[in-house]
């Protein structure tokens, strides 16, 4: 697939996610990120980018298949995010209207954020400066994680796709992890030549 074709493909992803998330209802109101759709696509391209083209159409059919039965994929991301932020409302409130994930699936993904801790941990080592600007990982505060935000994400994904997004992470491993890939890719965005450029101008800002 040529990288137009896969950039098109990315492009009606993010359209999808973007009209979801504007959709998206907090319990302190609606958040200023969700006016802003730039700094969306640069995160949302960057991550899926980094993934192959299976996986993406996978995860399109995903979105597709929620569409047609009214449910709002970056709603139900955000609802599976507070089983670690606010674990009584999400008891209480949110569970109930949540697809359950079965225990194969849960499996699955485990095992894929084993993999992507892995993969953070030695980027945090090689890129302290850049790793300083992202979401904390592991933290035991109730903020939004990576591991919490992946953890998230992930339940919104069918089995079929988490087994296509959980090889690309592995055949990363033997080139450019899936979290380099998506760093470099944000790192492009904002300006710089790659990520060694990004972390010596982070340094040196202090």
């Amino acid at each position: 697939m040529s990288e137009v074709d896969k950039l098109t493909l990315i492009n009606t992803i993010i359209d999808i996610e973007y009209a979801m998330f504007d959709k998206v209802e907090g319990l302190g109101g609606r958040a200023d990120c969700q006016d802003d759709k730039h700094s969306f696509y640069i995160m949302r391209c960057s991550q899926h980018n980094a993934f192959s083209k299976s996986t993406l159409e996978s995860y399109l059919s995903d979105l597709n298949k929620a569409l047609s039965e009214g449910r709002n994929l970056v709603r139900d991301k955000y609802a599976y995010m507070m089983e670690y932020t606010d674990k009584l409302y999400y008891e209480e409130v949110l569970k109930r209207n949540l697809p359950e994930c079965g225990k194969d699936k849960l499996i699955l993904i485990e095992q894929i954020l084993t993999m992507l801790e892995e993969d953070y941990d030695k980027f945090a080592l090689e890129f302290p400066y850049i790793t300083g600007r992202m979401r904390k990982n592991k933290s035991k505060e109730s903020m939004a994680t990576i591991s919490i935000y992946s953890f998230g994400e992930l339940k919104t994904y069918s089995y079929e796709t988490l087994l296509l997004y959980k090889k690309d992470v592995l055949e990363a491993k033997n080139d450019m992890s899936i979290v380099k890939r998506i760093q470099t890719q944000t790192a492009v965005f904002y300006g710089y030549k790659n990520l060694e450029e990004a972390e010596i101008a982070l340094k040196q800002r202090g």
